[in-house]
Order: structure tokens, then sequence, then C-alpha cells
């Protein structure tokens, strides 16, 4: 009894105390009994032991001590914050703490005789010391309550009159004080001794014995026993009070109103895993609500980053459905201190915004992509009555039929491939010479049938007019059609490493025979290539064919894979819109950087390279105009800006331009054009363009040209006069049947007749100065620019 009223707290309690000259509550850890009455060893968070009177009214001790149970966090009420332990402590960080503390304790007052049979509540939840329970989880108070409904204590020490009248002080375990005399006191502490010896439980209330109207308004609840009670029935699956799972501790600020900051709400919110919780899937909530912190620091700094992410206004109606439910989040962590992540109201709110933001996040720029909504929010459509086995079901069955499909699919293209192979061989024997020694003038073997003049025997049966062939044969004259090459079969019982090469030469081949196939279809064949023995010529173009499947397989230096096909077309439309859209390899001017050539004084005249036909629309030009001169263009010639702005720019370029005989001058334009310029391939230099649609406007559509076939150019043969020609044209070798001059040919710098300039394009002129030759019947115009 001594030692219970003595030391009010055991070794291992966690405390908060409260300093009269500070503002918030300070966690401590009760090591061990100290030399005086509600004395203690106690270890801080910064690491210190030492002695300290927690009395709660000691002038160098705190004001206020309050009892922290195991399993709480944090006492309701405080009003304030606690300075806490970075970690939770350990068994053993405590009992190395407790050993400190005592040898503290000797080295200052010589001997612990009296600190010999304390005992140490362990954060595990067991205890050392004399005795050993051996208990798990949540402990009791210290000392089992009694079975009394208010617990007494006096104080010791005081000296004790001998007068039965004298009032003697003593004070509830609350606080609450009152005044016995000695009569009364002695009758309870003899009533005290019976309860704590387990004699027996006092038949009434201690007010009653002694005789004294408790006055039970002003005595305050035991708040240790209460949260004890309270504790116990959480771990039993009560829920409600202030121990509710969904609910967090009530936290208040300097001022006394509730607020929790956020980065607190996120370290005391749990997540809860409810056998009834109505959302699919994972919960997220959690993880969002820790996004906040790290990103923008709170809910609302992180909407206000969002918006300005996707350049959404204040007045979106996407920006308002949002900025409720961030509030919503918001105001739930910090003012009415829930823990979001296991209530299921605050899931659905969580799961709708994170809809909205990967909505936006899959398609920047554009319009938000919902297609994932459902699968986020979680809504049944009235489509889903199909449970997920039966679904799963249906797509395994559906795998093996499209299996045992493409299995007979196989079957039949190896009979195919067997009967082909069958007849290719009969044939090949009737081919063969017989034995010697045998009748008439087939010496043997198989008869062999008598084909028309002009029929050739093929596999598929007889083609007139020679251009059909048998399987050791060559088709006559000529090089197509070109043979396709033999597929290698596939071998089965090969090792992993083995099939995929030769996956890989059956693809290679099947390459090959697409490219043999359009160029037969491109020379015009009637007859499509099978497999056959080919000619010196055609083996030629064969190996070249294959060597360009191989190059086309092989990736470029620098790149480390292939080009997606979706990057592959992009790349190919690039350039192909409207000059003034996006994507193009629009280039601003650089008068030093467009490609020109040195003079085009010297080129050719175009009449003198066409032949009659074609020479007639230069002689006169009007053939090449519309009929419907009515017909105007609408269309209005794109400038480049710097052309379009600077006399200076525009100057130098066509004195460049005058300077190597580029410019010719007229007086009667028939349409005006524009200039700029396009990147060529090395991305440096700049191509000068003509924008001369309203001039194609005026002119007819153009007779059609019969382009020729592959068979045309493949019957080209040059014969190298010189290295530079050789060097210039590796990939083309043959025999001479056609030659090549060595000159430069100016194919691309030809000069136009002087009647048919008029119905060229004209760009607009500026006065620079140029000193130009105007012809007879034409004048220099002077252009108003802008």
């Amino acid at each position: 009894v001594e030692a219970e009223v003595f030391w009010r707290f055991r070794a291992g309690t966690r405390v908060v105390v409260f300093y009269q000259d500070d503002t918030v509550w300070h966690e401590r850890y009760i090591l061990a009994p100290g030399h005086r009455a509600e004395t203690y060893w106690i270890v801080t968070p910064d690491d210190d032991v030492y002695e300290e009177d927690l009395q709660g009214r000691s002038p160098d001790g705190p004001s206020r001590v309050r009892e922290v149970p195991p399993g709480i966090r944090t006492l309701p009420n405080l009003r304030t914050s606690v300075y806490r332990f970075r970690e939770a402590m350990t068994d053993a960080n405590l009992k190395a703490k407790v050993k400190v503390a005592l040898r503290e304790h000797e080295e200052t007052y010589g001997s612990i005789a009296s600190l010999a049979d304390f005992e140490v509540d362990l954060p595990s939840g067991g205890t050392v010391g004399k005795t050993h329970r051996g208990t798990r989880g949540l402990q009791p108070s210290p000392g089992e309550r009694s079975d009394l409904e208010m617990s007494w204590c006096l104080r010791l020490g005081q000296t004790s009159s001998s007068e039965p009248q004298m009032a003697h002080s003593c004070e509830t375990a609350a606080g609450f004080g009152v005044s016995l005399s000695q009569t009364i006191r002695d009758a309870w502490i003899q009533e005290r001794i019976i309860s704590l010896t387990s004699v027996g439980p006092l038949p009434t209330a201690p007010a009653d014995i002694l005789g004294i109207p408790a006055d039970t308004t002003a005595i305050e609840a035991d708040d240790q026993g209460a949260i004890l009670d309270k504790e116990k029935g959480k771990e039993e699956g009560q829920t409600g009070g202030d121990n509710d799972a969904r609910t967090l501790w009530v936290e208040y600020d300097e001022q006394g109103e509730r607020h929790r900051e956020w980065r607190k709400v996120v370290a005391d919110c749990v997540v809860h895993s409810w056998k009834d919780w109505p959302h699919e899937g994972p919960p997220s909530l959690q993880f969002a609500l820790k996004q906040f912190g790290k990103i923008g620091g709170d809910p609302r700094l992180w909407f206000q980053l969002w918006l300005r992410r996707h350049h959404l206004a204040e007045t979106d109606r996407t920006a308002h459905e949002v900025r409720t439910l961030i509030e919503a989040l918001y105001l739930g962590g910090v003012y009415d201190q829930l823990n979001l992540p296991a209530l299921a109201a605050f899931e659905a709110i969580g799961r709708r915004l994170q809809t909205i933001t990967e909505a936006y996040a899959a398609s920047p720029g554009n319009a938000p992509e919902w297609h994932h909504a459902r699968l986020f929010t979680g809504v049944s459509s009235p489509d889903e009555i199909v449970p997920q086995e039966l679904r799963a079901w249906a797509a395994k069955r559906g795998k093996d039929e499209v299996e045992l499909i493409q299995a007979r699919s196989k079957i039949k293209e190896v009979r195919k491939l067997l009967a082909s192979g069958e007849s290719t061989g009969s044939a090949a024997e009737d081919a063969l010479p017989g034995p010697p020694g045998g009748k008439g003038g087939n010496r043997g073997g198989r008869p062999r049938k008598t084909l028309e003049p002009g029929i050739m025997k093929t596999t598929d049966g007889p083609s007139p007019g020679g251009r059909g062939m048998g399987p050791d044969a060559r088709p006559r004259g000529g090089i197509f059609p070109l043979p396709l090459l033999q597929v290698e079969a596939r071998r089965l019982g090969l090792s992993r490493r083995c099939a995929q090469r030769q996956g890989r030469r059956i693809n290679h081949i099947r390459d090959a025979n697409e490219a043999i196939e359009a160029l037969n279809w491109m020379a015009g064949a009637s007859v499509v290539g099978d497999v056959f023995r080919p000619s010196c010529r055609q083996q030629e173009v064969l190996d070249r064919v294959e060597a360009a499947c191989k190059d086309a397989l092989s990736l470029p230096e620098g790149v480390t894979a292939p080009i997606p096909q979706e990057a592959a077309f992009q790349e190919l439309l690039r350039g192909a819109s409207v000059y003034e859209a996006a994507g193009t390899t629009l280039a601003p001017f650089k008068l030093e950087r467009v490609s020109l050539p040195d003079s085009v004084h010297d080129c050719p005249q175009v009449a003198d390279l066409l032949p009659g036909h074609a020479r007639q629309y230069l002689e006169v030009p009007e053939r090449m105009m519309r009929q419907d001169i009515e017909s105007v263009c609408d269309v209005e010639p794109y400038w480049d800006p710097a052309l379009r702005s600077s006399t200076k720019q525009y100057k130098g370029l066509i004195e460049k331009l005058h300077s190597i005989g580029y410019l010719n001058y007229t007086l009667r334009p028939r349409a005006r054009a524009g200039m700029f310029f396009v990147k060529k391939s090395d991305g440096v230099r700049q191509r000068l363009i003509i924008d001369a649609r309203r001039a194609n406007a005026l002119l007819a559509q153009p007779p059609p040209v019969r382009l020729r076939t592959p068979e045309a150019f493949a019957r080209f043969e040059f014969n190298y006069s010189s290295d530079d020609l050789r060097q210039a044209m590796p990939g083309i070798v043959g025999l001479s049947s056609w030659a090549c001059p060595t000159s430069k040919m100016h194919f691309t710098a030809c000069d136009s007749p002087g009647g048919c300039r008029s119905c060229s394009v004209w760009i607009r002129y500026r006065r620079t100065g140029l000193d130009c030759k105007v012809r007879s019947s034409m004048a220099l115009p002077l252009r108003q620019t802008s």
C-alpha cells in the first residue's frame, strides 16, 4: 500500500507533461522511481535522462502530467501539439535507458536497495523485474482498479494529530481535495487495507460507510481507466466514441479551434480492411493523400498546380467539380479529423478525383479520355450480368478453338505443298533422259507428250505465247517474270536458338518473294512467278533483291530499336500538310543557308530537250491555259515572315537570284506567288520553295504520261568512261548497250522561251536598285507592297 501511494506511475509508463512557460506538451518515458515522493527518472525525445518531480504542482517540474495508456498514440483534448519521440520506443532501447537511470541513481544517492523490487512495463506488453507476468497485448493500468466506485489516496509523510477532530487533507486520484477527520481517516484506511488484501470487497460505497455525501459532479472520472476500457472494447471489435477506427483524436490550434496539420492527417490515417468493403480493387485514397503532401503540400495547393498543368480556367466546369472534391477531402482531414482511408464515402470521392486526373493525363493538350472511368469508379452498367469466371472460361475456350482452326489450316497447306511437290517431281522426271538403249527418239523412260509449237509446259498447264516455263526452264527473252526463292521447310525438334535462326531465314525469304512478286506485277508479267532455275541476269536481280531486304532490316547508326509503325507514318507525312500547319520542315530564312547553284546562265533551253509533240506547248503557251478564265483562285500565297517584313533581307535575296541569272522580268504577270524555305535532309541547308498555287490554277490539266516499267529500267546498261561516274552510280552494273554522256546534264536548270514566261510563276517585286534588262515587248513592273 505504501509503494502504490508513494509512486503513482510504474516504470515504462509513457506520459505527457506541460510546463507553465511552454506552449506544447512533451512526451516522457518513466524509467525508475526517484529518491523522493512523486519524483521519477525519465527519458526525453532528445535522449536526456534525469530525475524530475511529476506530482504536477512542483515549481521545478511540469504543471500538468497525464499518462498515455498503451496502444494510444495521442490523448484527446490536449488542445495543442505534442513534442514526441521520432521513433517508437522498443524493448531494447527502454531496457538500456533503465540501466542508465539506475546507474545515475546509484552514483547520486549511493544505493539502489529501495529499487530492487520494482518492475518495468515493456512497450511490447511484457514486464521485467522481480516477477515476470509474460503477458502480451494491452497492459492494465498500474495496479488493478478497485471495486470501489471511487479511488481515494491519502498523502503520507504528514504528522498525524492526536486530536480526533483534527482535519487531515486528502485528495482523489483526479486531484479533487476533501477534508477528513482523524476518525474518518482511520476508518478509511481500515477498509482500504481490507480491499487491497483481497479479504473482500466493501459492500457499499465508501461514502456510505464514512458518512460523507460525496459530490460526484465535482469529482472527475478516472481518465486513465476510462481510456483503458474504451481501448479494450476497440480491440474486441466494438466501435464508437473517441476510439472509433473511422475517426482521429481531435486536435486544436493555438486559438483553441479544431485544426490538424495536413502532414499529421496523412501520418495518422491508416487503411482498414473491411470484409464488406463496397468498392472493387485496392484502396487508393491513402496513396492520393500522400501524393498531395509530396507534390503540393496539401490538396488545395495541389489543385492550383493541376489547373496550371492542364491550362484550365477557374470558371471551367471540371475545375468546379475538382475543387468541390478537394474541399471535401481537405475539410474531412483538417477540421473533421476523420480517418479518411477507412471511410467508403471518401474512397468514392478519391476515386472520382483520380478518374478526372487520369482522363486529362492520358491525352495532354487534347480532349480528356474517359475509357477507364468505369473501372476507376466501379460503376456497374446493365450489361454486366455475366460473371468474371464465365468470361474467363469463354475466353479460354475461344482460344482453344482458334488454335484448332489454325492447326487444321496448316495441315491443309502442308498437303497442298506435298501435292505440288509430287507434280513438280513428275514433271522433272519427264524432262530427264531415259536409260540408254531405249526405243525411238525418246531413248527410254516415260513417253513424252508432244506439244504444239509455241506452247511450253508449266506446272499449271501449258501457256500460249511461250510465256510459261517448266521447273528448270527460264522465260524466253527478257528478265521478267522473275522466279521466286525456295522457302525452307520448317523442321521440328530443333532447339530454341536454332528454331529462331530458321524462322529468321524463312521470314527473309518471304520478304524477298514479296518484293519479287511486286516487281513482276509492275513489269506487267502475265504469268505469276514460280520457283524455277533463273538465268544469269535474273540471278543478279535476285541477289540485289536479297541484299536490299537484308539492308532494310539493319538499323541506321545511332538507332537502337526499329522505328514504330506510327512514328514511321508520321515521318512519311511530315511536311505534306498546308505550309502554315504545324509539324512541317518549315525553316526561317537565312540567306547563307539557301542552297542555290553558282550560275544558271549556261543552262540549256527546254525546247532543245523536248520532242516535237511536247515542244508545241512551249511554242504556243495558250494551249496550256484553261478555257474558263473566269475561274479565279482565291488562295493567298504564303511568304516567309522575314521576307515579308524586312526590306533588307528581301533585297539581299533578289540580288543573289539576279546575280546567278535566276530571274526574268515582265510587265504583265498572269499570277502572283510567294516564297518560303524548308530544311533539306541535313537539317542545316535550306531549299527555296515557290508557292505557285494561283498560277497552277490557270493551267489546264496536263496530258497523261505513261511511265516505264521496271523492265525498261532494268535494260539500262552503262559504260563507265571515268572513275567519277563509277563512284556516282556504284550500284548500276552491266554491259554496254546504252552510253551515258560524261558531260553535266542540266535537266533541273533549264531556260524557257520568252513567249511562255508570262505564264510562269511570278513573285512580287520591290524597288531594289538592280540594273536589269527588260525585253522590248515587256516592261518592269513596280508593285505596291504593304
